[in-house]
């Protein structure tokens, strides 16, 4: 397996000095939790989707018995750089959250586990599901960014089992880290459209 270290480099990005009033690690049990802060502008978001390009969004696919998992469109967003927009910040996070609270001992991306934005429209939706599959059994960390308002769709909560759901989970820019064995589902969109990206943060085969 490859790895890569997203350091960032840039002085564009704050998130670690955000964390420290934004975060707080739980005194119980810190590893069975989600967490959330605010990481992008609604300027941000937007640039992000500014930046797909129309003819690359791609219907999400599944093998075998999990065909009907989901109905979404999904597109890569790829860099050789992730020491920019918006791999920086959100690397950034996966390293400070793991050594505040997972200590999983994250050791970057996977060369071939691209960051994707997803597309959910009316009657799109994600089916409740665990991040850490076979054919990525490195992944440690799973980072969720809403890049929608929530005022511009209806339904298509982002949901996590067994954890109770919060106002932060639906807000634009926040970005939402955890393990990626947790389970999460993107309920089915009424109305509009939601927008999110996708990440993994990986290291060591889960023991």
């Amino acid at each position: 397996m490859a790895f890569t270290d997203g350091k960032d480099t840039s002085e564009s990005t704050s998130f670690t000095e955000a964390s420290k009033t934004t975060l707080t690690q739980t005194e119980q049990q810190p590893r069975f939790v989600v967490i959330s802060a605010k990481i992008f502008t609604e300027e941000q978001c937007q640039e992000i989707l500014d930046d797909t390009i129309p003819d690359l969004w791609r219907d999400m696919k599944f093998m075998g018995e999990n065909q009907k998992l989901a109905k979404a469109k999904i597109h890569k967003i790829h860099s050789e750089d992730k020491t920019s927009f918006p791999h920086a910040p959100i690397y950034e996070a996966f390293k400070t959250i793991d050594e505040q609270v997972f200590q999983c001992n994250t050791q970057g991306h996977h060369v071939n586990d691209y960051m994707t934005a997803q597309e959910f429209s009316s009657g799109g939706y994600y089916s409740m599901h665990q991040d850490l599959v076979t054919q990525m059994n490195t992944r440690k960390l799973t980072a969720i960014v809403n890049l929608t308002k929530r005022e511009d769709y209806d339904g298509g909560d982002l949901r996590f089992l067994n954890i109770p759901n919060t106002k932060e989970f639906n807000e634009q820019g926040y970005i939402h880290i955890f393990p990626s064995f947790f389970a999460w589902e993107i309920t089915k969109i009424k109305k509009g459209k939601k927008q999110i990206i996708s990440a993994f943060a990986h290291g060591e085969e889960w023991k």
